[in-house]
């Protein structure tokens, strides 16, 4: 604890307004309160001898308050910069808040179009289509038909008992003939009821190279057109509102990784992973090759390795 001869001081001019309200001079905002009929807490705002805007939440004396409707000044000590508590993030701080690139760190200019792709949840019920490892061995889970082959489609399937996860399971490989898709699928051959399944290890799926797919933010590439691990931004996507798995609604920034593949996915086409969202909020994707539009390979460190933190897979670090 530091003493009080290390603090500053600073004055909070309060207007008492009646019960429950108040509001500060101009350069100090107040919200948050508490009080009755004075103001006795209340949470401002300090510039700091750093030029930093802090916050911090002040006891204030109501002996040092007058009643409504009078305004007072009241000296208070601050606390230094260090002890000060950090604000609150935005929501998806340091997922969809990054700047948009100088001219600088945009290297090449690329024409793509593009489709999504989602993780399909499908509860688990007794007696249906168990999923199964490339050996043949069940993972314990079963799907009605339908979830099955949707879940072949999608390459990702959460799978769920009501409201709990039991599990993520990505696409493996292929096995003998399992379950006749044609009826759901008449467009798709054979394949799709030949697919086998694995565990992920991270909530949402897993990518190429141990990448983990993150929601708005992974794309599938085609590797001999877009590398994995390159970061592509779209300036139709920034300020699009999307909906993260927590609920909460930000404006996405713009920017996409690629950490994973498809089959289909050739030339320059690429596939935007929506996490288990089914609604494409982008009005840039329009699953066909007609719709066109303009992304930019990003070559800015900071920003790479902020996208490569955020891909990083569950089995190699800490559950974000």
């Amino acid at each position: 604890m530091l003493s009080k001869a290390a603090w500053g001081m600073a004055t909070l001019t309060v207007f008492g307004l009646g019960s429950g309200q108040a509001i500060a001079a101009p350069g100090a905002p107040v919200r948050d309160l508490q009080t009755t009929d004075f103001v006795v807490a209340a949470e401002f705002v300090v510039p700091t001898a750093s030029l930093e805007t802090k916050t911090h939440s002040v006891p204030l004396s109501t002996s040092a308050i007058a009643p409504r409707p009078s305004a007072v000044s009241v000296p208070i000590l601050v606390p230094p910069p260090e002890t000060l508590p950090a604000a609150a993030p935005l929501a998806g701080s340091g997922e969809f808040d990054l700047p948009a690139p100088s001219p600088k760190a945009q290297s090449r200019t690329q024409s793509l179009w593009a489709t999504y792709y989602n993780v399909h949840r499908a509860q688990n019920i007794a007696n249906g289509e168990p999923l199964r490892t490339l050996n043949g061995r069940s993972l314990g889970v079963q799907l009605t038909q339908r979830d099955w082959c949707a879940a072949a489609v999608q390459g990702t399937v959460q799978v769920m008992n009501s409201q709990r996860v039991l599990g993520t399971y990505n696409y493996a490989g292929r096995g003998p003939a399992q379950v006749d898709c044609s009826r759901y699928y008449p467009s798709l051959g054979k394949a799709t009821g030949q697919v086998r399944f694995t565990p992920t290890r991270n909530p949402f799926g897993d990518g190429v190279q141990g990448l983990a797919l993150v929601p708005y933010r992974t794309i599938a590439v085609d590797p001999s057109q877009i590398p994995i691990g390159s970061v592509l931004y779209i300036p139709a996507a920034r300020g699009q509102m999307v909906t993260l798995p927590s609920g909460a609604r930000v404006a996405h920034d713009g920017y996409f990784y690629a950490a994973d593949v498809g089959g289909a996915i050739k030339g320059r086409h690429i596939d935007v992973f929506l996490g288990t969202a089914d609604r494409n909020p982008f009005p840039f994707v329009k699953s066909t090759a007609s719709g066109s539009f303009a992304a930019y390979l990003v070559s800015d460190p900071q920003i790479r390795q902020t996208l490569a933190e955020l891909h990083r897979s569950t089995s190699r670090t800490a559950q974000r």
